[in-house]
């Protein structure tokens, strides 16, 4: 949904498609602490404790971007990305029809944390939502 502009016909498309009581189920980025280049990682040391900080800016604006993914070795890819906070994704599924019925902020697996050095850090802040609603009647 963070990934297409026009996210409301996607959602509202789900809901037309859907038996009555069908369940969407929809991952995002975390739109809260993950914006492209409206959020950093900000780490502050005192001594040798460090303390890792998530600096959020625009958070309500809506926004269009590119996010860069690492997809191997030496390689990226530019995906359009379009921010959008997170009161308007349930706006968009209360139009459309649907009742939120669940919200969970994944934590990283202990592979993942094991294996990039950001995965304490994401242990603190989620970077990622998970949406499950119910279409209406």
């Amino acid at each position: 949904l963070m990934d297409i502009p026009y996210a409301e016909g996607a959602i509202k498309e789900v809901q037309r498609i859907l038996m009555p009581n069908g369940r969407f189920v929809a991952s995002i980025v975390h739109p809260c602490f993950d914006q492209g280049s409206g959020s950093a990682w900000i780490v502050e040391k005192s001594g040798t404790v460090a303390t890792i900080w998530r600096k959020v800016g625009r958070y309500r604006a809506l926004s269009e971007g590119v996010a860069v993914w690492n997809v191997g070795p030496g390689q990226v890819s530019p995906t359009p990305h379009y921010h959008r906070p997170l009161s308007w994704y349930f706006r968009a599924f209360k139009a459309a029809g649907f009742v939120v019925t669940g919200l969970e902020e994944p934590e990283p697996t202990q592979e993942f944390m094991d294996n990039d050095s950001e995965g304490p850090w994401i242990q603190e802040v989620p970077l990622h939502c998970v949406f499950e609603a119910r279409k209406l009647g």
